[in-house]
């Protein structure tokens, strides 16, 4: 009989029962694992954007007009997606319909316009582009507002089927909001996108990552409201670690 020599590799985290408190701890140990596990998609979809936007510009040539025109279809979508996330995540634990209307209407119009218009925005003028502010919400309502309403009524009404999808519907996020992001870089300010692809490359990822962890967990963990509520939330993220 062959000694057993080979141990197995466990997570160090232990398992949360459901009638467990979370520690605070807890929160800051689950929000650094968000981000570890949200960077890798993150990366993925910056680099799908930048490969399919080299495709067509290499097919036909992007220039700020057609970028700006193809943004103004992703930014939207994104806000839909956004909407329906935040919005989904809150009512799973505090069905209330007003609240959970605001956290996912202003939740995602903030986290969108971070993400794919002050943050390419001030990171690119880091690196001395010369860029232009254009946020559609304020200028473009009636191009945002039906898709905010529409994320925000499915985000309701199929929470339980959005969390069932939740990778899918969760790489389709990320990879939209990768676009948004670089597609507004070359509408209001960077020229010639491949003289600049290193930094681009870096500031897309971070402009994808830390909004979407924010319009993920910490958003409608701050918005519960009760302590048993942020608990339910919490554990729900914290759970799905192991599964």
């Amino acid at each position: 009989m062959w000694p057993e020599n080979v141990t197995e590799e466990t997570d160090p985290t232990p398992e949360l029962r459901e009638d467990d408190p979370v520690r605070e701890d807890d929160h800051y140990v689950h929000w650094l694992k968000e981000l570890r596990e949200h960077l890798p998609f993150s990366i993925l979809a910056v680099l799908l954007a930048l490969t399919l936007f080299g495709i067509v510009h290499s097919i036909q040539a992007l220039d700020a007009h057609k970028s700006g025109r193809i943004f103004h279809v992703f930014h939207p979508i994104h806000l839909l997606l956004s909407a329906a996330a935040t919005t989904s995540v809150f009512w799973t634990y505090e069905k209330k319909v007003i609240k959970s209307v605001l956290v996912g209407f202003f939740g995602s119009t903030i986290i969108c316009s971070i993400s794919d218009i002050l943050l390419p925005m001030f990171g690119a003028r880091i690196f001395m582009q010369d860029m232009h502010l254009h946020i559609c919400f304020l200028e473009e309502p009636e191009l945002v507002l039906p898709f905010l309403v529409l994320g925000i009524f499915v985000g309701i009404f199929s929470s339980h089927l959005l969390d069932r999808a939740s990778f899918f519907s969760h790489s389709g996020h990320v990879l939209v909001s990768a676009a948004s992001s670089l597609l507004y870089l070359t509408s209001y300010g960077v020229g010639n996108l491949f003289d600049n692809l290193g930094w681009v490359l870096v500031l897309l990822v971070f402009a994808v990552l830390i909004p979407c962890c924010l319009s993920d967990l910490v958003l409608p963990v701050l918005f519960a409201r009760t302590d048993k509520g942020r608990q339910k939330l919490l554990r729900h993220h914290l759970h799905s670690h192991h599964h």
